[in-house]
């Protein structure tokens, strides 16, 4: 998996630069012109394009010398000339490390991008050098402490002419409900010793909607009702037609049909489309409010539309019901046991998705990362056959549980040992877990697949086989042509898709497709800042997806990719709930409750934020990073991040333990090759998962075991699910921090939600017991309600008990209520202990696709199980069907026992 530099500004000591008179010093770098010329270089133009935002955008003038600050590594390392017409600066000495941050130029600025109608900024610099080879880099970021850079990449590397002026731009957005954005630009130099000249540094905003010229918008699932016709709207209805092609699928599954509805749409030129198997309607919607207008329908027919976002809050009828989704990472589950669970214990708790590891074949050995070096595109892995990942998709959609697949699309695995002693010939010697034949930048012919050869990679010119390198410290570029664009080279030495090239753009759609026919509805698109937005966009957009996600690290997104590509990982959240429940001082314990969002500039509705993930975890407890052996102090920061108000979109985890960090599942260390996962299910039906923690950390004895975690199964989180499908998004109204200072907070959201927690973070804060919250006034109707923080599932509950209970009087005064030592409390009126309103209110989830099946394996699989496996039947001899026998006979009919899958 791809790992980022959070930024290449480092915490240095900056010694004062010299700063010279122009006349003083002979340079040899182009002139800038008196008067400055007009930039010509913004992509965007006309009235659309602002004032400028800079306080100087040139460097004369009395204030330019108090506007732009200028700092080297050292003292005489650079000199640094204002003239009447640029800034010229000498780098004289170069830092041992060479880095370009040595010698910079900065100046601060303030947006306030709720106040007007633009959608993005952007930021030119016009500037040359005496000297070829020469780079200058530029970006607008958020400053200190954590330089968080807007755009794709995290800088702009321009390389500059010789004798001549060039000019280019770096464009970004901002979260349009910020009130303040306060940031600095910043120009790195520090690379060469040579004379540079910068003319012209302009930051200003768009009105334009973000475009990527040649790219495919995608069509997202809308969650509102389906559209009727409303007189004095902008949405109407352009075709409604039925057929066999709308259908479900041999796979039972009616993601086909929304295929087909999705082509008539784009052939007919329309933007939306509503669907039902057997029936596709086309709309075209002028605005987003019309289609909101337009949403009033009372079937259960689906919308899709470029008006939409990816999983938006706003639902139902005209939009106005909001949606709390809750996903879940089964962190390297095999495929038997994630249909278990899906039917067991995600599904009843009401999870709205599972996300899972890359599923194609890979590498042969016995780490996690195993699963991001694939070797081809065949759906056999170290997780299961394509027969059982084909039965778990549909069981999980009949749980009502939708599939996301973490895909690999920038790249294939390095080629193995053995293909040394063929030096550049055709060849495939290397063999994956399931059986896929490899070599150098070459997968051999599969059925259903062609050879993939050299020609599908980026490459150097004139060898296809060497290509540039992303620098594994610096996450840099600086050998692509230009100089600083990642998307062309190898990361970590893993060839590179060129994903600019049309025949591996249809390969890697024909791959999404195959899973989308399956059931698979959501996508996390990993290394996805190393691709470029406009090739993803005509890669991943052939497809309605209900859900796209990027693996992403900092900085603020370019907006043509968040239009075009999809929401991103936003890991700032989580760790700012860390710092707050653990790091920071516990009389600022309220500060809880002012973590809003994550990443600085980042809109909540575009993210999903998750508390852990893979690649952030450490050998042994850490304070600072969030992982099961922190034991309590872990369990009462997952709690809190499904309570708490804030944050749209949500993923917990459900993982194993570890020895080393590179350790793969349970049966299979990161020293092994061949290895077999141990299932997290044993024969009798009981499971292997680690039982809910009572200290912090966990004892030494299980901190270290490689095991079965589950941290999805601890006590509480159940419930909190049911909390935050009820209370998320409502504001706090009122507030208990009076005893901050012994760990206790409470809040009330709206006037039907209330928590209460207690912060026990050993050895800082003291053991003080139980927090007694009796006499407390919540505001809430009296009753006997269900602390959701102590039900561990809601499979088979009715409301008439629960592990820990709160009694409400008159007023909603507290008449018994405690948090035990380091948890929390939480209720809300819909969760109050009476079995017939409760029994009554609470009704199952609904199953609305697939059919529910039983997935049977007699154990994990070896890489040899894979190459024996029969896979001839889309479900195979080990997967077992459990429908009603309409539905038996109705599979039988349309030879799902025999049908192979041909995207």
């Amino acid at each position: 998996d791809s790992l980022e530099a959070d930024s290449a500004v480092q915490d240095i000591v900056v010694e004062p630069a010299t700063t010279t008179t122009l006349p003083n010093v002979d340079w040899q770098s182009p002139s800038c012109p008196a008067p400055a010329q007009p930039l010509y270089s913004f992509s965007c133009g006309g009235d659309d394009l602002s004032e400028e935002l800079l306080g100087s955008s040139s460097f004369s003038g009395s204030d330019a010398k108090g506007t732009w600050t200028t700092y080297a590594w050292k003292a005489d390392a650079a000199q640094f000339a204002f003239g009447p017409t640029g800034l010229y600066v000498a780098v004289d000495q170069l830092s041992d490390s060479v880095n370009m941050y040595d010698v910079a130029v900065n100046q601060e600025f303030h947006l306030s991008p709720a106040d007007g109608p633009f959608r993005s900024y952007e930021l030119c610099v016009q500037a040359g050098s005496a000297k070829a080879g020469t780079k200058l880099r530029f970006a607008a970021d958020g400053g200190t402490p954590f330089y968080t850079v807007p755009g794709m990449q995290e800088r702009h590397i321009m390389e500059l002419e010789v004798g001549l002026l060039s000019t280019q731009c770096f464009r970004f957005a901002l979260d349009p409900t910020l009130k303040n954005y306060n940031g600095r630009v910043s120009l790195e130099m520090g690379s060469t010793q040579t004379h540079i000249s910068i003319c012209q540094v302009s930051l200003r905003s768009c009105r334009q909607t973000s475009n990527i010229p040649g790219g495919l918008e995608p069509v997202r699932r809308c969650y509102v009702s389906p559209l009727e016709a409303v007189s004095g709207t902008s949405c109407e209805k352009e075709a409604d037609v039925a057929g066999e092609e709308y259908e479900l699928n041999n796979y039972a599954q009616e993601t086909s049909g929304k295929q087909a509805c999705h082509r008539q749409m784009r052939s007919l030129g329309v933007n939306t489309f509503v669907f039902t198997p057997g029936r596709c309607q086309l709309w075209n919607c002028g605005t987003r409010d019309a289609l909101l207008a337009s949403a009033i329908g009372t079937t259960d027919m689906q919308v899709y539309s470029t008006q939409c976002d990816y999983q938006e809050n706003a639902a139902g009828k005209n939009g106005m019901v909001r949606r709390n989704p809750v996903f879940i990472k089964l962190w390297e589950w095999n495929f038997v046991d994630i249909a278990r669970e899906c039917e067991a214990w995600i599904g009843p708790n009401g999870f709205d998705a599972i996300q899972i590891a890359p599923v194609t074949d890979h590498i042969v050995n016995g780490s996690w990362h195993a699963k991001y070096q694939p070797v081809s595109f065949l759906l056999n892995s170290r997780s299961g056959t394509a027969a059982e990942f084909k039965c778990m998709v549909a069981t999980c959609r009949a749980a009502g549980v939708e599939v996301m697949v973490d895909v690999v699309l920038n790249h294939l695995a390095r080629p193995c040992d053995a293909v040394g002693s063929y030096g550049a010939g055709a060849v495939t010697p290397c063999v994956g877990w399931g059986g896929s034949r490899y070599g150098n930048r070459r997968v051999a012919e599969e059925p259903g697949w062609q050879p993939i050869g050299p020609a599908s990679f980026h490459h150097f010119l004139g060898d296809r086989l060497i290509n540039c390198a992303v620098d594994s410290e610096t996450f840099q570029c600086p050998d692509s042509t230009p100089p600083g664009d990642c998307t062309q080279c190898d990361l970590f030495g893993l060839p590179d898709f060129d994903t600019s090239s049309r025949p591996v753009q249809e390969l890697l759609t024909k791959h999404l497709k195959e899973l989308h026919t399956l059931g698979v509805t959501m996508l996390r698109l990993d290394a996805a800042s190393y691709m470029p937005a406009k090739d993803l966009s005509l890669i991943i957009n052939e497809l309605p997806w209900d859900f796209v996600f990027q693996e992403w690290w900092a900085g603020v997104p370019a907006p043509s990719r968040s239009r075009y590509v999809g929401h991103y990982r936003d890991i700032f959240f989580g760790r700012k709930i860390n710092a707050a429940l653990v790091l920071n001082d516990v009389n600022h314990l309220s500060r809880l409750l002012n973590i809003t969002n994550g990443l600085d500039g980042m809109s909540s509705q575009q993210v999903l934020h998750p508390l852990t993930f893979h690649d952030q975890r450490s050998y042994d407890y850490q304070p600072n990073t969030p992982t099961y052996k922190g034991g309590l102090e872990f369990h009462l920061q997952q709690k809190f991040f499904l309570a708490s108000p804030y944050g749209h979109l949500v993923r917990v985890w459900g993982g194993y333990g570890w020895k080393n960090l590179d350790d793969g599942p349970p049966g299979c260390s990161h020293l092994d090759e061949r290895c077999v996962v141990e299932p997290v299910y044993n024969p009798d039906g009981s499971d292997r998962c680690l039982p809910t923690p009572v200290s912090t950390p966990l004892p030494d004895n299980v901190r270290m075991t490689h095991r079965w975690v589950c941290e999805h199964r601890w006590q509480g989180v159940a419930g909190l699910v049911d909390y935050r499908k009820h209370c998320n998004g409502k504001m706090v109204t009122k507030l208990w921090d009076g005893d901050v200072e012994h760990g206790n907070l409470a809040w009330r959201a709206g006037s039907d939600c209330f928590v209460a927690l207690q912060r026990k973070m050993p050895p800082r804060d003291a053991a003080l017991g139980d927090w007694s919250i009796v006499g407390l006034v919540t505001g809430l109707p009296a009753g006997r309600y269900c602390d959701l923080s102590s039900l561990s599932t809601f499979k088979d509950w009715n409301g008439a008990g629960c592990e820990r209970e709160v009694v409400l009087g008159a007023n909603g005064v507290v008449i018994e209520g405690v948090v035990p030592e380091g948890d929390m409390l939480a209720i809300h009126t819909e969760a109050q202990i009476d079995p017939t309103s409760r029994a009554a209110s609470r009704q199952p989830r609904s199953i609305t696709q697939g059919q529910s099946l039983v997935c049977h394996a007699s154990g994990g699989h070896t890489a040899q199980d894979m190459q024996d496996d029969d896979d001839d039947s889309p479900i195979g001899s080990s997967v077992h069907l459990r429908a009603p026998l309409w539905a038996a006979y109705w599979i039988g009919a349309t030879a799902l026992l025999t049908a192979s899958l041909q995207p």
